[in-house]
């Protein structure tokens, strides 16, 4: 049985697609893919499945009951649906490289920041050491 789910809210940078994978992966389901969109400006998760009635079943409840924790859902939808679907092991490795460049990207934008911080601090200079030794003597009295 293969589905199409659509899951609508802020559900995009809080972990859903290992969460679905997680899921999918503990019913046993065979074939699974999901990927981060924009539908009508709107984050979206967009998921295909394709496993026995009763572990799509579940999966689609599960799902529409339990979200990531930073997750927010406004909506789900769910239709049928006939393409094909990425075996499960294959969006293992799909996913392994779409989160790999997340961490090399949000790493170097993580560094850039910290070396803003570390160009602010220095050009404060002593400055600091004055606001301290200042807030000192006014502990002391």
């Amino acid at each position: 049985m293969k589905k199409r789910v659509v899951i609508f809210g802020r559900v995009q940078n809080v972990g859903y697609r290992p969460f679905l994978l997680g899921i999918a992966e503990g019913l046993g389901i065979e074939y699974f893919f999901a990927d981060n969109t924009i539908i009508n400006e709107r984050q979206a998760v967009h998921i295909m499945i394709d496993s026995s009635q009763d572990r799509v079943d579940s999966f689609i409840g599960i799902i529409s009951s339990k979200y990531p924790e930073n997750a927010s859902v406004d909506e789900v939808k769910v239709e049928d649906y006939s393409g094909n679907v990425m075996k499960t092991e294959s969006y293992y490795r799909y996913l392994t490289a779409m989160q790999l460049h997340k961490i090399a990207t949000f790493g170097g934008i993580m560094i850039e920041k910290q070396d803003d911080t570390v160009r602010e601090v220095r050009a404060v200079g002593t400055k600091v050491d004055l606001v301290g030794r200042r807030w000192m003597l006014l502990e002391l009295n």
